[in-house]
């Protein structure tokens, strides 16, 4: 039994196989839409976990700088009886009057290297013998 299919029958049956091929289009982009809403759902969430972390670490290295500031300021003060640089200290203010220019740069390195974060620093005088003011927050 051989059935010839006529022109309209064909037409009908191209259609319905587009509209198929249509519908699977759309439910597989459906699906794919889907998962990359999860997918951005888990990575918000994994950053969200992450910036929480990253901003307790970052307290904690605040925490941890507060705590050495006072033992920093310390050590400038062992440091320089070590070097017998004589100075003065007016509260938060470290004063240097008539400083040679190889001690007051062996301060500001000692400073630099030892991370001490001073609020001001004035430097004032001529060539042979400097002033030099560091204001310190203990």
């Amino acid at each position: 039994m051989k059935f010839k299919f006529s022109k309209n029958n064909k037409n009908l049956l191209s259609v319905i196989g587009f509209s198929i091929l249509f519908f699977i289009f759309i439910f597989l982009e459906n699906v794919l839409i889907d998962n990359l809403f999860e997918i951005r759902a888990e990575y918000d969430q994994k950053n969200s976990v992450f910036n929480d972390q990253k901003q307790k670490i970052s307290q904690l290295k605040m925490y941890e700088n507060n705590k050495n500031t006072k033992n920093l300021v310390e050590n400038l003060e062992l440091f320089l009886k070590d070097k017998k640089i004589s100075y003065t200290i007016d509260g938060a203010l470290f004063l240097f009057n008539n400083l040679a220019p190889g001690k007051l740069i062996e301060i500001l390195n000692y400073i630099q290297l030892n991370n001490i974060e001073p609020n001001e620093i004035k430097i004032s005088g001529n060539e042979s013998t400097l002033n030099l003011t560091i204001e310190v927050t203990t």
